[in-house]
C-alpha cells in the first residue's frame, strides 16, 4: 500500500472476536481536526485515544468471553504514524491500518475498517491542523515522507531526528532530494538501514553508536581520527550485535555522545562510532576476527594476582575467566594501554583462581578465553569450546 490516510473521529472500527462495528470517539484534544466538509466533526486520532474510546463501546458480543456483551478497553495503539505529533496531546497520528490492543484479548485485534474522513479539505482544516499535517494532507504518501539521512560514512546529511526510519545516501543524492523536495527519492529500500530484518529508529541508532564511542579510546586527546580508532570501534560493533552487554551505555563518554547536537557530532571521532555501527548492520566484515567479548585497558592495570570473583554486577577487576594472549596481541596490547597513559601489567596466561562461590560453572586453572584482535587499548576475546587446563607442576 503506497498511501495510508490518517484516522478522525467517526472511523469505523471492528474486534476480530466481536460481532459488530463502532465509531472511534476523540476525547484526548479538541482542537486539531482533519478534512471533513464542515471542518467541526473530524477531530484527529492519535495513539493516546485509549481506554473507554468508542461510540457505543461495544463491538456486540465477545468470542473470548463466551460470547458476553463486549465492553473494550482499548490498551495501545500500534503502526501509528511517526512523522506527525499533535502538540496538544503528545499523540502520534493513527493511519487506517494501526491496530489497538484490547485488555480482553490482549491483542492487537481491533482494526480500521474506515478512516473516517470525507476527503473535502477546507480553510478551517487548514487553520486547525498543524503545518506537518496540511503538508502531508491525506492520503499520506509514505514514499515520500522526510526521514532521516546519513551517509554509510555517518556523516549527517540532514531530516527529522526523531525518524523512526534511517536512509543512507551520498550528499549529492541528499542535496537533489531536498531540493527537488522529493524524498521517495532516495526512501528506497536498499537505503533502509535495518535491524535484523527491520527498520533502526534514530533514536536506538545513536544509543547503539553512544556505546561504542563510549567502550571506544576515543575518550584520550592523543588518540585521534584514525584508522586504529576506526577499527577498534568497528570491531567492538561487530562483537556488540552478539554480546548485547556493555556498560560503557551508561559512561560519562556516551552521556556526551547522546547529548552532543546532531550536526555537531560530524567529521568528529563521535561519526566513526556511527559509521561503525552503519557498517555492522549493512555488511559481514568482523575486525574482531570472531571474537565474543572484549576487555579495555583497565584489565591490563591490575596485578597478574588480582583474584577477585564477580559478583554478576558491574564491577572494575580483572577478568577471572582465564585467558591467553598470542605475543603480537600482547605486545601491541601493551603499546595500546600505555599510549593511553595507563599502566601495564597484563600477563600473557592468566588461570581461573579457583572456584567461585557465585558461579557454580566455574573452574580452577583452566583458561576460557583466546586473544583474536587488539586495537588501541581494547583487546578482543573468543570464548574457546573446550577449556584450556593448566599442566600439572613437575615435583622436583
Amino acid at each position: 500500500m503506497s498511501e495510508k490516510h490518517l484516522v478522525c473521529q467517526g472511523a469505523i472500527c471492528k474486534c476480530q472476536f466481536g460481532t459488530a462495528p463502532d465509531k472511534l470517539m476523540v476525547k484526548t484534544q479538541s482542537k486539531r481536526y482533519i478534512n471533513d466538509k464542515d471542518g467541526s466533526q473530524k477531530l484527529m486520532a492519535t495513539h493516546v485515544d485509549i481506554g473507554t474510546t468508542f461510540e457505543k463501546n461495544t463491538f456486540g458480543s465477545c468470542a473470548k468471553m463466551n460470547n458476553s456483551p463486549c465492553t473494550p478497553t482499548v490498551t495501545k495503539w500500534d503502526g501509528y504514524y511517526e512523522n506527525i505529533t499533535v502538540e496538544d496531546n503528545n499523540g502520534k497520528a493513527l493511519l487506517e491500518d494501526s491496530k489497538a490492543t484490547c485488555a480482553i484479548s490482549g491483542s492487537p485485534s481491533i482494526e480500521i475498517i474506515f478512516h473516517g474522513q470525507t476527503a473535502e479539505p477546507n480553510q478551517q482544516n487548514v487553520e486547525n491542523a498543524r503545518p506537518e499535517v496540511v503538508a502531508q494532507l491525506l492520503p499520506v504518501e509514505e514514499g515520500n515522507t522526510e526521514y532521516i539521512y546519513y551517509t554509510k560514512e555517518g556523516l549527517y546529511l540532514g531530516g527529522i531526528e526523531k525518524s523512526a526510519k534511517i536512509y543512507l545516501a551520498t550528499q549529492e543524492e541528499y542535496d537533489k532530494v531536498k531540493g527537488d523536495k522529493k524524498w521517495s527519492g532516495i526512501n528506497v529500500e536498499t537505503n533502509l538501514l535495518k535491524e535484523k530484518g527491520a527498520a533502526i529508529s534514530n533514536e536506538k541508532f545513536v544509543e547503539k553508536a553512544s556505546t561504542i564511542y563510549g567502550e571506544s579510546s576515543a575518550y584520550r586527546g592523543n588518540v585521534e581520527m584514525e584508522e586504529e580508532l576506526e577499527l577498534e570501534m568497528r570491531a567492538i560493533a561487530s562483537v556488540h550485535k552478539i554480546n548485547k552487554v556493555a556498560y560503557g551505555i551508561n559512561s560519562t563518554q556516551a552521556v556526551l555522545f547522546r547529548n552532543t547536537k546532531i550536526e555537531k557530532r560530524n567529521e568528529t571521532k563521535k561519526q566513526l562510532a556511527l559509521a561503525a555501527i552503519i557498517r555492522s548492520l549493512t555488511t559481514d566484515e568482523d575486525p574482531s576476527n570472531g571474537a565474543t567479548m572484549w576487555d579495555g585497558a583497565e584489565q591490563a592495570a591490575f596485578s597478574s594476582d588480582d583474584d577477585r570473583y564477580s559478583t554478576g554486577k558491574f564491577e572494575i577487576h580483572m577478568n577471572t575467566m582465564g585467558w591467553t594472549i598470542s605475543d603480537e596481541h600482547h605486545s601491541k596490547w601493551q603499546t595500546g594501554v600505555e599510549r593511553l597513559g595507563a599502566t601495564f601489567n597484563a600477563p600473557k596466561e592468566k588461570y581461573t583462581p579457583g572456584k567461585n562461590p557465585n558461579n557454580k560453572y566455574a573452574t580452577e586453572g583452566t583458561i576460557a578465553l583466546e586473544s583474536r584482535a587488539v586495537y588501541l587499548g581494547t583487546i578482543f576475546w573468543k570464548e574457546l569450546k573446550t577449556r584450556k587446563k593448566k599442566p600439572n607442576e613437575k615435583k622436583k
